[in-house]
């Protein structure tokens, strides 16, 4: 046993790798330690096979004496333990029917059995070293493929990133042209909205020379419009190449269509006054009312189509001199065009009146003051058909109107001797005429008033020179005569006359010569 187990004895550093292996690589559980040292148990004393015979095992003894191997000292070792030490495979072993006689073929069939043994011992290893080995050579190709797949995937990974190069290349370059045509059309916006103000010259400039343009179209107002749009426009950048060649052009389209509408204004207040302008025939012939009633109603028949264009004008002629002028010219036509027609009208009223009331010189005034009230009223209303605003032509029209009734009536004034009638004309023109009226609407009757003040500088003045001369001929040059000194007779005979008919009113202070005088 000695020689067997130094035969089979283990290299150190081999134990040393095999209880790494025990201990790190492939440790064992519990049971497996327990079953591995009762079979380290069982295999550690190894009897001789029992085929072995007695003589045979003398002979061993006889040769362990001489020297030899160690394979032979193992043999005698074994023999000399006897058959109950074999192990049980080894009994098992037969030898054939063959008979060992010397050492070599008990050592030949030694060899065999340990070659056996060791075939026995060794199988279940060499099973799992070939399973081993089947599955390292699946593992090979499994790797082969596994090398070949992440060559492939390799490749894929350096077309992919060529694609993605690629494609952030192509993305950034897209992303620039994005860029570059959003400032293009931004460019070329721009650019247009430059140009829409040259560009629209030549369609205003056709539309304005249009045979078939009409003023009162609902095409006009809004080619104004751009006219004005455009002409800020170019004022505003005199930068622009052929900006000034375009203004002039633009300003010229739009003195066009300013002429225009000055003309239709024009043609259509002088129709108006055409149709409603008396004769000589029919001013004798009309009634005061039914005459102004005639020029009011025409006059307010078209007053709505050029109210429409002056409301446009008057908006615009805050900004714009242009539209200023032409609002002017416009409500100058329209004074020009009534005054040319209530003139000649009312200096034939104002000579009714004169000879109406030609005896009594405050009923005159009333009634003409009542009268121009009336007219101022209406022409002011009548204005502001027209236009929104009045104006300082307005008043200047109403002036006029009233000075007809001005000039009528100062030769009556400056005529008058009579004080009473002179005061009561000074009560007419202030309480009746400024008063109650004037001063009740102030802003319509704002000229009349100021030729009625006139009118009471006048009277009041004539009051006064009147006043002055009395005092001066019949109070301080008063000389009595002998019908003023007839007292109580005088006194009496009035008290007599004064009984037989109605009391007479009290003697002015004008009317007391007269009556000294009837009474002398």
């Amino acid at each position: 046993m000695a020689s067997r187990s130094g035969r089979f004895s283990v290299d150190p550093a081999v134990k040393e790798r095999l209880s790494k292996w025990d201990s790190k690589y492939a440790p064992l559980s519990e049971k497996q330690a327990e079953s591995y040292m009762t079979l380290m148990d069982q295999c550690s004393e190894r009897p001789l096979p029992s085929e072995l015979l007695p003589d045979e095992a003398s002979l061993f003894e006889r040769h362990s004496v001489a020297p030899a191997s160690a394979d032979i000292a193992s043999v005698s070792s074994l023999a000399s333990c006897g058959v109950a030490m074999l192990d049980e495979p080894l009994q098992k072993l037969a030898l054939d029917g063959q008979k060992m006689e010397t050492a070599q073929q008990f050592l030949s069939w030694f060899a065999d059995v340990e070659a056996a043994m060791r075939q026995d011992e060794e199988s279940e290893f060499r099973a799992y070293l070939t399973e081993l080995h089947q599955y390292g050579e699946h593992c090979d190709a499994i790797l082969t493929d596994i090398n070949k797949t992440m060559s492939e995937l390799e490749r894929l990974r350096e077309q992919y990133c060529h694609v993605s190069t690629q494609t952030g290349t192509l993305h950034s370059a897209c992303e620039q042209l994005l860029e570059d045509q959003t400032r293009l059309v931004e460019t070329v916006t721009c650019i247009s909205d430059k140009l829409v103000y040259f560009d629209d010259f030549d369609s205003i400039h056709t539309k304005l020379h249009s045979p078939m343009l009409s003023v009162m179209s609902e095409t006009f107002m809004p080619i104004l419009t751009r006219l004005d749009e455009c002409i800020s426009y170019l004022s505003s950048h005199p930068q622009f190449q052929e900006s000034t060649t375009y203004l002039a052009r633009f300003n010229q389209c739009q003195a066009h269509a300013l002429a225009l509408i000055k003309q239709h204004t024009m043609n259509t207040l002088r129709d108006a006054t055409k149709q409603v302008m008396p004769t000589p025939a029919m001013l004798s012939s009309m009634s005061t009312e039914d005459m102004f009633g005639s020029f009011f109603g025409k006059f307010r028949t078209c007053a709505p189509r050029i109210k429409l264009l002056m409301e446009q004008v008057e908006e615009k002629s805050s900004s714009k001199e242009e539209y200023r002028s032409l609002l002017r010219d416009c409500q100058q036509c329209y004074v020009n065009f009534r005054l040319a027609l209530l003139q000649p009208s009312l200096g034939q009223a104002m000579r009714r009146l004169v000879i109406q009331h030609n005896t009594d010189r405050p009923s005159l005034v009333r009634a003409g003051g009542t009268f121009l009230v009336r007219l101022c009223q209406d022409e002011y209303q009548l204005y502001l058909r027209f236009f929104s605003e009045p104006c300082p032509e307005l008043d200047e029209f109403l002036e006029s109107l009233a000075s007809v009734l001005y000039d009528e009536l100062r030769p009556c004034f400056i005529q008058l001797n009579h004080l009473e009638t002179l005061a009561d004309l000074c009560i007419v023109l202030k309480v009746e005429l400024l008063e109650d009226y004037v001063s009740q609407k102030p802003t319509e009757l704002a000229a009349f008033g100021v030729v009625t003040e006139q009118m009471l500088e006048d009277v009041q003045q004539r009051l006064v020179y009147r006043a002055q001369s009395y005092m001066q001929s019949d109070i301080q040059r008063y000389v009595p005569n002998l019908g003023d000194l007839a007292y109580p007779d005088k006194l009496q005979m009035k008290q007599g006359s004064q009984d037989g008919s109605s009391s007479p009113a009290a003697a002015s202070p004008a009317d007391v010569p007269a009556a000294a005088a009837a009474g002398a």
